[in-house]
């Protein structure tokens, strides 16, 4: 029993390691000054996928297009916190497709001030995602996140500012006690797919702090606000259909903004504060959805720009067969 006990315990030592995040490589700013303006309207266009190298025996395992999606939609929602006049991607979407311009491609090929003139802005957002991917063996995870980005003056053809960075993240257990049962091993290896969640919500963030903020006025990354408590409720056990309803609560620093996400197919859906630092969100599965083993995240921002993520392994949302 004594001996029992022991491996218990040195089994949890090891697993608590094993959560801990990994090492990180900040994004390298490459920025040209700019000074923001009030009057300004920003469109950010479709990012290309431009996946070179990444690191050894990595892959993008992901459908390009639904990468080079979250890098943009991540980006734009640090924008917001901008001074300027955002398009709703909706909206710049709809105006690209009427003119054929949908594809990165495409937009290269007609050159900013044509697509200027058509979504009537003064600066156009480009973006490309420069590396994508995760790797793992067993219970050893590796993800990776970077991409080049760049804002243009639509009526010069100009860049005015740019940037580029990546985030890797590991975490794993390197030595592991002989009679490791699946009911361990399986929440950690629901973390793999999270991490890629996680690390392009934090390379946006830093890709995009000295342009929203302006140079040396960033705010420090050692300020997080405070996320005490996360919960959800997805269906039955996280099996949801059509007209079942998602409800996240959080409990944190009071009078922030709060968003959630489920996996990559629903981001950044607002939560509201009933009571001080208390988050409610909730979404209503629609009959077009699917998710598959999705992750709930929920993020808190401060208005100095600081950002504290939380990812739920329990509910894991994916669509009722």
């Amino acid at each position: 029993m004594d001996v029992l006990r022991l491996r218990i315990r040195a089994l949890g030592l090891i697993f608590l390691v094993a959560i801990l995040p990994g090492v990180d490589e900040a994004a390298g700013a490459s920025a040209e000054a700019f000074a923001p303006n009030r009057g300004h309207t920003v469109a950010v266009l479709p990012f290309r996928f431009a996946v070179g190298k990444g690191l050894g025996g990595l892959r993008a395992d992901t459908d390009p297009d639904e990468a080079a999606a979250l890098v943009r939609e991540q980006v734009t929602a640090n924008l917001r916190r901008g001074p300027w006049r955002l398009l709703e991607l909706n909206q710049v979407d709809a105006v690209l497709a009427g003119r054929g311009w949908g594809e990165p491609e495409a937009l290269e090929r007609a050159g900013p001030r044509p697509v200027g003139q058509a979504l009537g802005t003064e600066l156009l957002f480009y973006g490309e995602v420069t590396h994508w991917g995760r790797h793992y063996m067993l219970i050893h995870s590796q993800a990776e996140v970077g991409a080049d980005v760049r804002l243009v003056s639509a009526r010069t053809g100009k860049v005015v500012w740019s940037n580029s960075g990546k985030k890797v993240r590991t975490a794993g257990l390197t030595k592991i006690p002989t009679g490791i049962g699946s009911a361990v091993i399986t929440p950690f290896l629901g973390m793999r797919k999270a991490f890629l969640f996680e690390i392009t919500n934090e390379l946006a963030r830093e890709l995009t702090a000295s342009l929203v903020y302006g140079a040396g006025e960033a705010p420090a990354a050692g300020a997080p606000p405070k996320l005490l408590v996360t919960s959800a409720q997805a269906g039955s056990d996280g099996l949801v259909e059509p007209g079942d309803r998602i409800t996240v609560v959080a409990i944190g620093q009071p009078d922030l903004t709060a968003t959630f996400s489920v996996g990559p197919e629903r981001r950044d859906l607002p939560m509201t504060e009933f009571g001080p630092g208390r988050y409610v969100g909730a979404y209503e599965v629609a009959p077009g959805d699917r998710f598959t083993n999705a992750p709930i995240t929920v993020n808190l921002f401060t208005r100095a720009g600081g950002l504290t993520s939380a990812t739920l392994f329990s509910p894991i949302v994916s669509t009722r067969p």
